[in-house]
């Protein structure tokens, strides 16, 4: 009988108003909990994505800096590179720029005036 008494008396508490409301808030603190890590979770996959995306990038730059690198540990790299960057040429060699004409200046399109404008123009 006494067996039955003290689970009677935990039920009781258990029951009550204040149980209940202890036990709510039990639960609004865990749902709390696994929400805050839930949002850590996706947060660390898009921090993960986005490392990826980087890290890919810096791969491929590393791939072109390393054939660049490699063109210019030849003479004819070298070469290229001095060319390009300095207008030299070889003692044997003319150097020979072209220049690009002008074109014509072009008269401005006169849009149609309407008389107030022609009207105005008068006065200027």
């Amino acid at each position: 009988m006494r067996e039955f008494q003290e689970k009677n008396r935990y039920k009781r508490i258990l029951y009550s108003r204040i149980g209940i409301v202890l036990v709510l808030i039990l639960i609004v603190i865990f749902a709390k909990a696994t929400f805050g890590v839930y949002k850590k979770e996706k947060e660390s996959a898009a921090n993960t994505l986005q490392a990826q995306e980087e890290l890919k990038k810096l791969e491929d730059r590393q791939e072109v800096l390393t054939k660049e690198i490699d063109r210019l540990q030849t003479d004819a790299g070298i070469e290229e590179e001095i060319r390009s960057k300095y207008s030299v040429s070889k003692p044997d060699e003319n150097l020979l720029i072209i220049v690009d004409e002008e074109k014509e200046k072009q008269m401005p399109i006169q849009e149609k005036q309407g008389w107030w404008n022609k009207f105005k123009k008068i006065f200027q």
